[in-house]
């Protein structure tokens, strides 16, 4: 089974609607055996600090073109990690909707994530990591106008 490393990180840190970048690196083994990275840094608007780490997530799950991986995701985000290890289950046991009777927040993408992650195995490490620095550096350069908006 081939490893994927994702690293995530997003400059938006508010529970309130804002403007930020957020990045990720995907970094992983060719089939010819060559150590490989991709990476990228968008510029999001209006979103909550959840809502740009799912975002983030999503768009570096949509660069995998096949299954059966093992994907480790790191990300220092004890939201996503308590998501995926805990709350994901009892969410969809509840059919989305949190114990206290609310719809879970950002659910769509929730399940547009699970089921780009079905047919992988797949880990979340919350920790800094070797690309922690170069991902805040370029998201703190990165600005709406670099989006081509």
């Amino acid at each position: 089974m081939r490893t994927v490393k994702i690293y995530i990180y997003t400059s938006i840190k508010t529970i309130k609607r804002n403007c930020g970048a957020a990045g990720y690196v995907l970094s992983y083994t060719t089939k010819n055996n060559v150590e490989a990275t991709l990476s990228k840094i968008e510029y999001l608007r209006s979103m909550t600090n959840h809502e740009s780490e799912l975002e983030i997530l999503k768009r570096a799950l949509s660069r995998l073109n096949t299954k059966e991986l093992l994907i480790e995701i790191y990300a220092d985000s004890l939201y996503l990690e308590s998501a995926i290890y805990e709350w994901i289950p009892r969410w969809e046991l509840a059919d989305w909707v949190t114990v206290k009777g609310e719809p879970v927040k950002y659910a769509e993408k929730w399940q547009e994530i699970l089921e780009m992650l079905k047919g992988n195995d797949y880990c979340i490490k919350r920790q800094y990591h070797e690309y922690s620095n170069w991902l805040k550096d370029q998201c703190d350069k990165k600005g709406p106008e670099e989006n081509g908006k």
